[in-house]
């Protein structure tokens, strides 16, 4: 239901949105936080929406699950990728699967990476974090004009 209703009170991100929206999230989360991207990224708007779903869920993990002191959002592409990563430096997962998990925050971000056709992996050990991180190709290269970030 905390799905659905956030999917329904979230605006279509357009250009430069998604970026900023991924700031905003790095913002307003209770643990510090950090966004990086280092090149302009061009992100059409249904792929954005995906990702930015899969960076929230996977910041609210960190927050609520892993005890994290730190967390770290990256957007970065080159000619074949866009990758999406979320790392924290929680207390990790342990061995929970990834691969046909059905209930919760990985199951819904694996729903947002299927939605889009991308790849999500993650990788955690037991207290020294989690990193999750959504991979999709091709990437169309951000058009001259468009917002450093």
């Amino acid at each position: 239901a905390h799905a659905v209703s956030r999917e329904l009170q979230s605006p279509r991100l357009e250009g430069s949105e998604f970026l900023d929206a991924l700031r905003e999230l790095a913002k307003e989360t209770a643990t510090p936080c950090e966004f990086v991207c280092k090149k302009p990224v061009a992100v059409p708007a249904a792929t954005a929406q995906s990702l930015l779903r899969i960076a929230e869920e996977a910041v609210r993990n960190a927050v609520r699950h892993a005890a994290a002191k730190k967390i770290l959002i990256s957007l970065r592409a080159t000619p074949r990728a866009l990758t999406l990563e979320v790392r924290d430096d929680g207390q990790g997962l342990g061995s929970v699967p990834t691969a046909g998990h059905k209930v919760g925050g990985l199951a819904l971000m694996q729903r947002y990476a299927h939605e889009i056709r991308a790849k999500l992996k993650l990788c955690s050990e037991p207290g020294k974090g989690t990193v999750v991180s959504c991979t999709l190709s091709p990437v169309r290269p951000p058009k001259p004009g468009d917002d450093d970030a």
